[in-house]
C-alpha cells in the first residue's frame, strides 16, 4: 500500500497535490470535487424525475385503458339492450309472444339453444313470422331472464328452471351461476313458487330398478341434454 503521507494529486483533477491523508479535507473545498458532486446530484435528480415521469405515464395509460374498457363494456351493454333488427328474433313460446336478442339466446355457444338459433333464418316460422317453441312460457321466460341479466326471478321454481336449462344444455352454466356445482347430485326442492303450489315427488333413494330419482324425466346427478 502507498504511504498515506506521500503526496498525491487531487482525484478530481483540479491540479492540487498533497498528502494522501489530507485529500479528503481538500475535497471539501475543491472546486472540481464540488462540481462533480453537483453533477452527480443533478444526474440523480434527473433520474428521479424520469422515473416519476415514466410512472405518471404508466398510470395515465392504465387510466386510459380502464376508461376504454369501461366505455367498451357500456357500449356492448347498450348494443345488447338495443340490438339491430337483424339480431332480434320474435318468438311464440307456448302461445306467449316475446322478442329476444340473438346474442342472449346464443350466450352459451355450446348449448342446444345457441345451436338452434345460430341458423335462425332456417327455422320454421308461423304466419305472423314468429318462431314457435312448444315450451312452458313462464319457465322459458325465466330462462331468458337469467340469460339476459344473470338474475333469477324471486318467484321462479328452481326445479322447473333447472329442468328447462338441462333440456337446452345450460344446466352446468346455471348451476355455476347459482353457486351449486353439486346441485344435480343432491335432490332438493326449493322454496319460492310460481304457482304457489305443489312440490314434485322426489326421493333421495334409488328406486327398485336401481335408477336415480328423477324430476320431470330428468335424472338427478347426471347431465343430460334434451327434454323429458
Amino acid at each position: 500500500d502507498e504511504c498515506e503521507f506521500a503526496d498525491a494529486p487531487c482525484p478530481d483533477g483540479c491540479g492540487h497535490t498533497g498528502p494522501r491523508n489530507k485529500l479528503k479535507d481538500h475535497g471539501l473545498v475543491c472546486i472540481a470535487a464540488l462540481r462533480r458532486r453537483e453533477q452527480e446530484a443533478e444526474r440523480e435528480r434527473a433520474a428521479r424525475a424520469e422515473k416519476e415521469r415514466l410512472e405518471q405515464q404508466r398510470q395515465a395509460a392504465a387510466r386510459e385503458a380502464e376508461y376504454r374498457r369501461q366505455r367498451d363494456e357500456q357500449r356492448a351493454h347498450l348494443r345488447r339492450m338495443n340490438p339491430p333488427a337483424s339480431r332480434v328474433v320474435d318468438l311464440d313460446i307456448g302461445g306467449k309472444h316475446m322478442s329476444v336478442g340473438l346474442d342472449t339466446l346464443c350466450k352459451h355457444p355450446e348449448s342446444l339453444l345457441a345451436v338452434l338459433f345460430s341458423s335462425v333464418d332456417e327455422l320454421e316460422r308461423r304466419v305472423d313470422g314468429r318462431v314457435f317453441l312448444d315450451r312452458d312460457p313462464a319457465v322459458f321466460e325465466a330462462l331468458v331472464l337469467w340469460l339476459r341479466t344473470g338474475q333469477i326471478g324471486l318467484l321462479t321454481e328452481l326445479h322447473l328452471l333447472r329442468a328447462e336449462a338441462s333440456g337446452w344444455g345450460l344446466l352446468p352454466a346455471l348451476n355455476a351461476a347459482l353457486g351449486e356445482a353439486a346441485a344435480q347430485s343432491a335432490p332438493s326442492v326449493e322454496a319460492g313458487r310460481l304457482g304457489g303450489g305443489q312440490q314434485p315427488a322426489v326421493s333421495g333413494q334409488p328406486n327398485s330398478c336401481g335408477q336415480q330419482p328423477t324430476v320431470f324425466g330428468q335424472q338427478l346427478g347426471h347431465q343430460s341434454t334434451g327434454f323429458g
